[in-house]
C-alpha cells in the first residue's frame, strides 16, 4: 500500500498538470460584434483595437489563433471574404495556396478553408481560417496557423477553438431533424473534422 502510494505521488510530480478548454468571452471596445470560443487555459491572450474592428490572439509556443471581430464595408459574402483573405495572407507571405475550402456541415453561417504558405526563409506553414456571418455587416474570421511539422499538435485545439466560435454569444445550435447538435468538444475530437485536414495533404497537391 505504501509503495502505490508513492508511485502515485510520484506520479503528480512528474506530470504535467492537466489542461482543460476555457470558454473566452470578448467583450466589444467599439461597434464589433462580441463573440466567445473555447481556449486551452494555458494559451497566452492579447489583442490589439483598430478603428474598423478588434485582433484578438491566443499564442502556444509555435502555434497561433487569431480572431477578427468587425463589421463589413462590402458585403459579407463569404466569397468576398476568401479574397480578402487570400490578399491578405499573399501581402505577408511569398507563396500562397488554398488547400480547401467549404461550406461547414454543422452551421450555415460558417465558412471554412485550409491554406499552405510559405514565408521568405522558405518556413512552411498550414492554417485554418472560418468565417461566421450574420447576414448583414457583422463578421467574425478566425485563423488557425502553425508551423507544418507542428500542425498535427494542435490540430484538436484548432478544431475546437473553430467550431465552437459563437457570435455575440446569441447564436443558437441549429436543429437538425428536431434534435439540436452539440457543436463543441464532443464533434471537434473526432477524426477529420469537418474533413478538412491540411495535415494529411502533400506540400505540393496544389
Amino acid at each position: 500500500m505504501k509503495k502505490k502510494s508513492a508511485l502515485l505521488l510520484l506520479l503528480c510530480l512528474i506530470l504535467p498538470p492537466a489542461v482543460t478548454a476555457e470558454n473566452y468571452k470578448w467583450e466589444p471596445k467599439g461597434d464589433e460584434p462580441a463573440f466567445s470560443l473555447d481556449i486551452p487555459n494555458d494559451w497566452e491572450i492579447d489583442y490589439l483595437v483598430k478603428t474598423n474592428g478588434s485582433l484578438v490572439f491566443f499564442r502556444h509556443a509555435e502555434a497561433v489563433i487569431e480572431v477578427r471581430s468587425y463589421l463589413s464595408e462590402d458585403d459579407a459574402e463569404f466569397q468576398t471574404l476568401m479574397n480578402q483573405k487570400a490578399a491578405r495572407l499573399s501581402a505577408r507571405y511569398n507563396d500562397v495556396r488554398l488547400i480547401n475550402e467549404k461550406k461547414s456541415k454543422y452551421r450555415s453561417n460558417m465558412y471554412l478553408a485550409a491554406w499552405r504558405l510559405l514565408d521568405e526563409k522558405n518556413r512552411l506553414y498550414i492554417e485554418k481560417t472560418a468565417f461566421i456571418s450574420d447576414g448583414g455587416e457583422q463578421v467574425l474570421a478566425i485563423s488557425c496557423i502553425a508551423p507544418r511539422s507542428a500542425y498535427n499538435r494542435y490540430k484538436v485545439t484548432f478544431d475546437n477553438a473553430i467550431l465552437s466560435l459563437k457570435l455575440n454569444e446569441f447564436e443558437r445550435e441549429e436543429p437538425k431533424n428536431g434534435i439540436f447538435t452539440l457543436k463543441s468538444l464532443y464533434i471537434f475530437n473526432r477524426p477529420n473534422a469537418e474533413n478538412l485536414d491540411p495535415s494529411q495533404r502533400q506540400s505540393g497537391s496544389n
